[in-house]
């Protein structure tokens, strides 16, 4: 064999080695929930996930509890059902005992909170939050039991809030957090503790889906980060060895169509240098309002809506997992600023492809061709673009079909607060 050949299957051999190792995780179906619900919380408790609670396809509340046994690959529905039925609560595990925060019940928010009792394995009442929350977070952070933002009432209406509460273990009562309100009102975001910062992010105000990250910690207080990619709501998150995952949910970039409410895409956040990056899979669907959980090597997501409204069962697994350092090194880096790169063939005269990356998804994010004299002749909408790299054609054609002239032309990024470097386009016949 020749060295030349040599080496073209060498090259051949590794890039596959590569492709393999890159792509090697693959989603795989569990057995369904015994019950189809989103807006559920759930927990991972004694090597199984608790879902909890939620909303069913004809829009009742539920009260009932399916527990996955990771450690069988089995359904068991035999917890006793919950008080008070309930979705868009928060369920945490404090001092080895599952406790489940507010929700709605489809007449009103909720300020009740209820435990599972382990001796009696039943549901027990607890002492109520001070404020009625729906779509709040919960977690455990330096020991204490904290409620963050949600929906709550602000006179006769809901609205967003930015308090946060705690329980008070030496008083045995919720007390408002003085030191620690979130920069951003929301409800329906997410909270994850990575080491001694609790991290909040993307959400819902009423009058638009959130890209916003804010930090606390108790040294600092709470601080802006860098914003989500693409913001969204109703979304699942996890961490994995300080790496957190953002899967799924709603973003409002077009309303005209229900598929592009729902989003299957994972970004990945790696909180020491502020990064993000774009994970190399998706979730088996666009899903919203479901659960998430990290067991060992394996990722699991649990029910949730599709974007045809349907309330699922489906559960599914991902994994061995990589570690957490590979996987952002693996993963498609985010661009910092939206891109022009290049077009080919130039000059052309069919048939232009030109590549260029978004770096956040923006309502009103476009690709405009234009003349020498700056008219603009063509506009592509990007709107609905996840980040990431992307490609379009140009056929020559202007808005309405007819085609240009021979000549020099020009592609632009433009947005409302944003317009990149120009790239020169040469149109022959």
């Amino acid at each position: 064999m020749s060295t030349t050949k040599l080496v073209i299957v060498m090259v051949l051999l590794l890039a596959t080695a590569t492709t393999s190792h890159a792509q090697w995780q693959q989603w795989q179906p569990l057995p369904d929930m015994p019950t189809a619900r989103f807006g559920h919380c759930a927990v991972l408790y004694h090597d199984r996930v608790w879902n909890i609670g939620g909303k069913s396809q004809l829009g009742a509340s539920l009260n009932s509890v399916d527990c996955y046994d990771l450690k069988t690959g089995q359904w068991d529905s035999s917890i006793p059902p919950l008080i008070h039925a309930r979705f868009n609560a928060a369920a945490v595990v404090y001092r080895d005992t599952i406790f489940v925060l507010g929700g709605h019940n489809e007449r009103q928010i909720l300020n009740s909170v209820e435990f599972f009792d382990p001796v009696s394995q039943n549901w027990k009442e607890f002492t109520p939050l001070r404020r009625v929350r729906e779509g709040l977070n919960a977690i455990v952070f330096e020991g204490k039991m904290y409620a963050i933002g949600g929906l709550s009432l602000s006179g006769l209406f809901p609205a967003p809030i930015d308090n946060i509460e705690y329980w008070d273990e030496q008083d045995q009562e919720w007390e408002e957090e003085a030191s620690w309100h979130l920069i951003t009102p929301r409800f329906l975001m997410q909270s994850l503790v990575v080491g001694r910062y609790v991290y909040t992010l993307g959400g819902l105000r009423f009058d638009k889906d959130l890209d916003v990250v804010e930090r606390f910690a108790t040294s600092i207080g709470g601080e802006p980060r860098r914003s989500l990619p693409s913001p969204r709501f109703y979304f699942s998150a996890v961490t994995v060895q300080n790496i957190i995952y953002i899967l799924g949910g709603i973003r409002f970039l077009d309303t005209t169509s229900t598929q592009r409410f729902f989003t299957d895409s994972i970004e990945l956040y790696e909180p020491e240098q502020d990064k993000w990056a774009q994970f190399n899979l998706r979730l088996p669907a666009p899903l919203a309002g479901f659960t998430s959980a990290v067991y060992k090597d394996k990722l699991y997501v649990f029910g949730g809506m599709d974007s045809n409204l349907k309330v699922l069962k489906a559960a599914s697994q991902l994994g061995p997992y990589p570690t957490a350092v590979n996987e952002m090194d693996g993963a498609v880096k985010l661009p910092v600023q939206h891109q022009l790169c290049r077009n080919y063939p130039n000059p052309f005269n069919t048939v232009t492809t030109i590549h260029f990356q978004v770096a956040k998804a923006e309502p009103d994010l476009q690709l405009v061709i234009f003349n020498l004299l700056g008219m603009p002749l063509r506009r592509f909408a990007l709107h609905s673009l996840a980040p990431g790299e992307h490609q379009l054609q140009w056929d020559g054609c202007d808005e309405n079909g007819r085609t240009v002239a021979a000549g020099v032309y020009f592609a632009q990024l433009v947005s409302t607060d944003f317009r990149s470097p120009v790239l020169k386009l040469s149109f022959v016949k």
